[in-house]
């Protein structure tokens, strides 16, 4: 499917600019890292220690220790809960990437199975996708101006996280764009692709691509290019004899052909 961007002028500068990725990161520990166990704490013997969440240590994963020959600096830290235990752990099939989606769709009030249909109607799964036509990239395909908007970072930036650390990024930017609780496929998808017409509570004709409309504009989106590279709406369109797709198409294609 063709990506367009999804943030939009119209939210100007409601939505805060991030920090650095490490500031954001911090941000988050309550939801992601539940307490984590002082250094000072495991270097002593406790009768009752504090068992660390999945995402902090994941289960059946351990960090093997070079030989001390081969030691390098990284051993020093390798009981640093950020610290990538293995490369699969933080792909899309790994145990903290399912892990922390779970705790997102948990935090936004959403179906796992909801988020996760996004992110592969959009990118097919890949955090380093690039849409050719709008540039957009990343598991839930943000447009440059969108990441620099919302995030203070570029698109390209964030495609070269691994999808565990890059929900750290979908998952703000529904909850910037205040997805509502219990939100069906239909709203996410529409959150994801125009979030204005879901946050500004647009009716289902209200119109978002139109055939041949160039320089004709919503939100900045011009609705002419909006047409051409949305097939499978301008398609819904035209069989109901219309030459425009609105909010209704979209909700309706993605309800019931995703």
């Amino acid at each position: 499917m063709k990506a367009i961007d999804v943030l939009d002028e119209g939210y100007g500068n409601a939505l805060a600019t991030l920090g650095s990725a490490a500031v954001h990161a911090a941000g988050l520990g309550a939801l992601y890292y539940g307490n984590e166990i002082d250094k000072k704490r495991k270097s002593e013997k406790v009768d009752t220690p504090v068992t660390p969440t999945s995402l902090e240590k994941p289960a059946d994963k351990t960090v093997k220790k070079p030989p001390a020959e081969t030691a390098t600096k990284t051993d020093t830290v390798k009981d640093n809960k950020d610290m990538d235990p293995t490369s699969d752990d933080k792909s899309v099939n790994g145990k903290l990437f399912h892990d922390r989606l779970q705790s997102i769709a948990k935090d936004l009030g959403v179906s796992t199975s909801n988020l996760l249909r996004i992110m592969e109607m959009e990118s097919g799964m890949d955090p380093a996708a690039r849409n050719p036509d709008t540039n957009a990239r990343g598991l839930i395909q943000f447009k440059p101006k969108t990441a620099l908007s919302t995030f203070g970072k570029t698109a390209d930036w964030i495609a070269t996280l691994s999808a565990y650390d890059q929900l750290v990024y979908v998952w703000e930017f529904y909850r910037q764009n205040k997805l509502p609780k219990g939100a069906s496929l239909g709203d996410m998808y529409l959150a994801t692709f125009m979030p204005a017409a879901l946050s500004q509570n647009k009716p289902d004709n209200f119109v978002l691509g139109r055939k041949g409309a160039y320089k004709q504009t919503v939100w900045d989106v011009d609705l002419g290019k909006n047409w051409d590279q949305n097939g499978q709406f301008a398609e819904e369109a035209e069989r109901n004899g219309r030459d425009y797709f609105t909010v209704g198409d979209v909700k309706k294609v993605i309800q019931t052909k995703h």
